[in-house]
């Protein structure tokens, strides 16, 4: 079994939905969407437009940016065996400085199997929440 460690405050809906999105910063007046797939090599339909200020605070903006559908969850591989040690190492969690269990307090353990590398962490295909925080 595999522990995967997210930020998040909506765990049950990051399982149902079972994907993440990966925001570029490039508004589509910068670039095509066929250019944005050849930029993140992936499927065009992979690619979706979507408010840059909705999606990080809630807030609509207006600014349109590109996201790439990422096949899984983005988040942290745990090297723990097992869940006990798991939440322990996920409370000690450091990657950056924006991704940290000291500045980012919300997060859940899941058990999953990992799909891929993403900038921010890997992809994994998540199966279960076994913890929240």
């Amino acid at each position: 079994m595999t522990y995967f460690l997210r930020f998040t405050q909506t765990a049950n809906e990051d399982l149902e939905r079972n994907a993440s999105y990966h925001a570029s910063g490039i508004p589509e007046e910068e670039m095509s969407i066929e250019d944005m797939a050849s930029m993140f090599d992936c499927e065009e339909e992979d690619i979706i437009l979507l408010d840059y200020g909705i999606y990080f605070r809630n807030i609509e903006n207006g600014n349109m940016c590109y996201f790439q559908r990422l096949n899984g969850l983005c988040g942290f591989e745990l090297e723990s065996e097992n869940l006990e040690d798991a939440i322990k190492e996920a409370e000690n969690f450091y990657f950056n400085s924006v991704y940290n269990t000291a500045d980012m307090i919300d997060f859940s353990i899941f058990e999953g199997v990992y799909t891929d590398d993403c900038p921010e962490g890997i992809v994994f295909d998540a199966e279960n929440i076994l913890y929240t925080k």
